[in-house]
């Protein structure tokens, strides 16, 4: 099978990185996979160092028409079998070149908010993109009830899946001792990209009302975003100094998971559909807290693979952070839970052969 991604979006979310690793295993099977970005974005560089055929493209409001025209010269010249969009730019050109080329295109959604009821997105799904495919039953739902003028039936459910060859669970101390901590301390680690609705402000908070009386915790943030400033001023106004370590963009997430004690994900977000940093963490054998919105329930069972807390609540966030703390053994039950649980239902080979066998179906 023959597969163009298009995924013209600037930030590195978990789409990108579903894309990247599903296109790598894909293509050790036999398939040929195309990879189409924003020229000089990580996330092409990323591609071509996979080894992933893999082509830049300037994207922008006027160039997009050219761009289309573009992607369906090369999707002939591939003889592409399907082609897979996101949002924005790469969604629009992406659909006029599978219609100029007649070729299927499915839609790849990861938020359910990244579809609107508006004039535009029924007129794209209605004469476009009539596949869709999300990674929730919950994000479905919602979807749905966004839109009511979606088929049910042309939405299908993939779950994410993660390496467990990659993420495994292993610890290492290489970052307590980089910053010379304590030998009891305990560090937590957070990854996901740094905005209002990923909840670091009400984590932050949490740490500060722990901080006079749990003075061995500590935290790690990983990855960039807009409310990245905002939030370091906040750390600092707490008086939470080097109890919080900022480590920005990273590409060793494997490593740098092995390194934390427990790990926390204390999304805002009702559109959190499901993270990928979750299924990571819990892969690499860690205990972890994360709210309970979106498809989360579906990734974690509370107090069996993790723990599970209301979001915006500082209180009931602190008091499971420092109850992990506590509880060396109930990190390590959780934590060995949180790993069968992804070898069971959420390893990156079983979805991939769901994802393949969806498009077998389409192409067929």
């Amino acid at each position: 099978m023959k597969i163009l991604f298009v995924l013209a979006n600037v930030e590195w979310g978990g789409v990108k990185t579903w894309a990247l690793d599903t296109a790598v295993v894909l293509s050790r099977r036999g398939h040929r996979c195309m990879m189409i970005g924003r020229r000089g974005n990580p996330w092409v560089q990323a591609c071509h160092d996979a080894g992933l055929p893999t082509r830049g493209f300037t994207f922008g409001p006027f160039g997009t028409p050219l761009v289309a025209v573009r992607l369906a010269a090369l999707a002939r010249e591939m003889a592409v079998d399907v082609l897979i969009v996101n949002y924005g730019l790469g969604l629009v050109t992406g659909a006029v070149a599978g219609a100029l080329t007649r070729r299927p295109v499915v839609r790849r959604i990861g938020r359910p908010d990244d579809v609107d009821d508006t004039l535009f997105e029924r007129l794209l799904y209605r004469h476009f993109l009539p596949r869709m495919m999300t990674v929730g039953h919950r994000a479905k739902d919602d979807m749905l009830r966004r839109c009511p003028w979606l088929r049910p039936e042309s939405i299908e459910v993939i779950h994410n899946g993660k390496d467990t060859q990659q993420f495994r669970p292993e610890r290492r101390d290489a970052l307590k001792r980089a910053w010379d901590l304590p030998a009891d301390a305990v560090l937590f680690g957070v990854t996901s990209r740094i905005s209002d609705r990923k909840g670091h402000r009400i984590l932050l908070e949490a740490l500060a009302r722990l901080a006079p009386v749990e003075p061995h915790i500590y935290l790690a943030i990983v990855g960039t975003g807009p409310e990245q400033k905002r939030l370091e001023r906040q750390g600092d106004e707490l008086g939470l100094g080097n109890r919080v370590h900022w480590l920005g963009f990273r590409r060793d997430m494997p490593d740098l998971l092995s390194n934390f004690d427990a790990f926390v994900l204390p999304s805002l977000s009702e559109s959190e559909a499901f993270p990928n940093t979750l299924v990571e963490a819990m892969a690499s054998g860690l205990p972890c807290i994360t709210t309970d919105v979106g498809s989360v329930r579906e990734i974690v069972d509370d107090e069996v693979s993790g723990l599970l807390v209301a979001p915006g609540r500082v209180d009931e966030l602190a008091t499971a952070i420092q109850q992990l703390a506590a509880d060396p053994a109930l990190r390590r039950r959780l934590g060995t839970q949180a790993r069968r649980r992804v070898e069971a239902d959420f390893s990156l080979d079983a979805k991939t052969t769901e994802f393949e066998r969806y498009l077998d179906r389409i192409v067929s």
